[in-house]
């Protein structure tokens, strides 16, 4: 898959492919393979790897989809160096106000003690903490579903 913004603000590619594993009421997707975004302004390269997706209830009650794991993140290229941190999409058990909850931390800067905390819903918004500064902010809120 490849994608490319028409300002030439970012490029985007994946190498995707997929394991499953069938546990009877419910099915996990495990993803193999990584993407890519390429930064225009600044130039950056970053790798993701993606959590695994769980689908629940498939012979009885309801089904939904619940994204549990790690995605590793990577900075490839830069003007800054590498930098490596980790988004962890939290496993809800039985608790459906659980369910789509993320939490992490990237650095300030390279070296820094002190980070951005990530926080939120991945299917609500996406809040950040800066340690340093004390700023919080909201940088992704999902749009309301057209009629």
């Amino acid at each position: 898959m490849y994608a490319k913004s028409e300002n030439g603000a970012y490029e985007m590619w994946m190498d995707s492919d997929l394991k499953t594993n069938f546990w009877g009421a419910s099915l996990e997707v495990i993803p193999l393979g990584e993407g890519h975004i390429k930064l225009g302004t600044p130039n950056e390269i970053y790798s993701i790897t993606r959590p695994n997706s769980l689908v629940h209830n498939i012979i009885f009650g309801s089904i939904y989809v619940e994204h549990a794991g790690p995605m590793h993140v990577k900075r490839l290229v830069s003007d800054e160096g590498p930098l490596n941190f980790t988004i962890d999409f939290m496993k809800a058990g039985w608790s459906r106000s659980k369910r789509n909850i993320i939490n992490g931390t990237i650095p300030v800067r390279p070296g820094s003690k002190h980070n951005w905390r990530i926080y939120g819903k991945w299917s609500e918004s996406i809040c950040c903490f800066n340690e340093e500064t004390n700023e919080e902010m909201e940088i992704w809120r999902k749009n309301p579903m057209h009629p």
